[in-house]
Order: structure tokens, then sequence, then C-alpha cells
């Protein structure tokens, strides 16, 4: 998948995703007169020219197909997003979130503004999901058509709000109060701290106590107030319990990269709790920002989280040589990497 600015060129399939989105959305909604209405009005070539010609009509295509539009005039106080529409034969691809993460960039220190139609409920929960809060109701732009629901997001961090994702083994949740003595518990176990590199010989292990103490807490406990990192508790849906933890930091806005870690405690190991949890955090990252690379470091003699990246999708880029030091010896640490283009299937 391609996100682009349109060009002159992209008119007539810029319209396209317009019309037929409106025709296949809105008339449960507003009945047919506001839709040919609406189309006449938003939708007409002379309309759309401006915004490509300005270059604020981004598209998003697929093998060269145009799936996907969105247009947007930036204020002095925000960002106004006028149009996101998909194809309905896209939906669900990603080609919205795609779409909505540039615009977001692009808005730099400002707050994002959108509006949808007041019973557009599929509209407004996504947008919930993507950090949009509803912040007022205004009349329709058309006569005796339904109001309209003014949504928006602040610009004070991508990782602000601290999801909920579920998957069929694993829930990712933001961090409670009580997470830190069973977290003090994961960070002690013997295979955790050789693994994760924190440690440099076997003596080191047996000094670990596994009891929490004043910098751990304060750490579990502010983790939900960091807008520049996202760490999140894995919790084993078979018991209930908290079995490590997903974290993607080190992020870099230039570049639109990050880093990636994960650990999962002795109770979680052996089931593929680790690779649900990862292909979940790594799947929301790039749906609900702009970031375009996601990177880690694997320990060589850690095959078992080697082949649970790969899974994901990670793929191999080099070695760093003798990373390590561990009992005398030298550990490599292989760099691995996913990318957005590879995850949103362009």
């Amino acid at each position: 998948m391609r996100v682009r600015e349109a060009t002159e060129q992209d008119l007539d399939a810029v319209i396209h995703v317009g019309v037929t989105t409106w025709r296949a959305t809105y008339p449960p909604i507003t009945g047919e007169a506001y839709v040919e209405e609406g189309i006449a009005k938003w939708w007409a070539p002379d309309a759309v020219l401006p915004g490509i010609r300005a270059g604020t009509v981004l598209v998003a295509e697929v093998d060269d197909r145009v799936v996907a539009m969105a247009s947007y005039s930036v204020f002095e106080d925000h960002l106004m997003l006028w149009k996101l529409y998909v194809l309905p034969d896209s939906q669900g691809s990603g080609a919205g979130s795609a779409l909505l993460s540039e615009v977001i960039a692009r808005a730099g220190d400002l707050p994002v503004r959108l509006t949808h139609l007041v019973g557009n409920d599929r509209a407004h929960a996504v947008y919930e999901r993507l950090g949009f809060v509803e912040s007022a109701t205004v009349p329709s732009p058309i006569d005796d058509g339904p109001e309209e629901v003014v949504m928006e997001r602040s610009a004070v961090g991508w990782f602000t709000e601290k999801p909920t994702l579920v998957g069929s083994a694993v829930v990712l949740r933001p961090f409670a109060e009580g997470d830190v003595e069973t977290m003090a518990g994961i960070l002690a176990d013997p295979e955790v701290l050789r693994l994760t590199g924190s440690v440099h010989s076997t003596d080191e292990i047996e000094t670990e106590t596994g009891v929490p103490d004043e910098p751990l807490r304060e750490w579990y406990t502010t983790r939900n107030q960091q807008p520049d990192r996202l760490d999140l508790a894995i919790v084993d849906t078979q018991s209930g319990k908290l079995v490590g933890e997903a974290v993607i930091n080190e992020v870099d806005t230039g570049n639109r990269s990050a880093s990636f870690r994960i650990l999962i405690g002795p109770a979680g190991r052996d089931r593929g709790l680790g690779t649900e949890a990862t292909r979940l955090i790594v799947d929301h990252v790039f749906r609900t920002t702009v970031l375009n690379r996601i990177e880690l470091c694997v320990y060589a003699f850690n095959a078992r989280a080697k082949r649970t990246y790969e899974k994901v999708g990670f793929s191999v880029e080099g070695v760093q040589r003798e990373a390590l030091r561990y009992d005398g010896g030298y550990v490599d640490a292989i760099v691995m990497s996913r990318l957005r283009s590879e995850h949103l299937g362009g």
C-alpha cells in the first residue's frame, strides 16, 4: 500500500472513491436525497480539484489502484479533516488508517478535528479507537440533513492513549495497580534475566530476589503516563494471570521508527502467547501511528524468540557481533525489523 498526494490525473479516481462510498454507506442514515445533493455539492470536479492543486488531498493505492482518499485544511489552531473514504471492497485493508496516520503526521503539533454524521456508529467507533474524542454536535450543512458529530484528537503524543488489545490467547492492557509484584517475580526469573541480557553471569542470577524495590514500583506505576512509549501488560486469557509485557519505545519521530521488546515469564511460555502478543501490538502501532519501521535485537542464544519474531514477519537485517558479555564469553545480537509496507500489504 502506498500513500501519496493526489495529482490532477487522480481526479476521476478520487471522485469515484467518494461517490461510491457515499452511495454504499449513507442512504440508510440520511436518505437518497441527501446523498445525491451532497455528491453534487462536494464531489463535483470543481469542488475536488482545488484541494488536489493545493496538495491537501491524499490517496492510498494498492497495485496502482486508488482505493481510498482523504482531504484536509490547516488552520492556525487545528487541522480539519474534511473527507476520509475507503472503497467498500477495500474497507478493513488498513487504507483508511494509513491515510489518517499521514494526516496526523502532517498536523504536527496541531490537534486534528473531523466530523461524521450522527448515526454513523461504525465511523464513530473507529475514530474513538484511534484517539478521537467527541466534542460537539453541529447542524448539517445541507437543509434537513442529519446533525454531525465533531471529534478531536490531541497532538500530545502518539501513545497518550493506552489501548486494550484483545486476542484469542492473550489480552494486552495498560498496567494496573498491583502488577508490580507479579512483574518483579517475572523479571527475576533466571531465563528472563539471561535472555534479556540483564546479567553477565550465571552467578548474578542467583542474587535476584524477585521483591520489588521503590524504583521498580515507580517504574510500573508511571507507565501509563508516558506519551512517547507504549508499555502493555500481557495477560493469559486462559488463566487470567499477568505473564509478561510488550513495549514500544525509543521512538524516533523524525525517521518514524521505534524499538520493540517483549518478555514472557515461566507461566506463559511455549503456548504461542508471545507470538500473539507481538502480532497484536505491532498491528496496533502500524494501524494507529505513522511509524514506518519497528526494530528489535535478540541475542543469538534466544532461538525461540527469533522464531517468534519471524512468524510475525520480522526480517533479519544483520548482526551486532559479540554484543553481550556472558559467563566469560561473548554473544552476538541479531538485528531484526518490520516495515509498515510489509505489514499493511504494500
